[in-house]
């Protein structure tokens, strides 16, 4: 993420449920402008973490002990 220059219309990311900073996702994507205006960017995640106070969160569909938080790269979300 750091070093990414590119931006994309679709980002998924399921990164294992232990990792420490899986809270840090969202934003990093969006602080390095990662997706293109109105571009999406699906986490894969466990039930304990919550995003639906993020800026650019859509929604959250749940599988049991798997969640899928949707984000939206909308302007008129800010």
């Amino acid at each position: 993420i750091e070093q990414c220059r590119e931006k994309f219309d679709f980002i998924f990311a399921g990164p294992p449920y232990a990792l420490q900073n899986i809270d840090d996702l969202p934003r990093l994507i969006f602080e390095k402008q990662l997706l293109k205006e109105n571009g999406w960017f699906i986490l894969e995640h466990t039930p304990r973490n919550n995003y639906e106070s993020f800026p650019f969160f859509k929604s959250a569909r749940n599988y049991g002990t798997t969640v899928f938080s949707t984000f939206v790269n909308r302007k008129d979300e800010l």
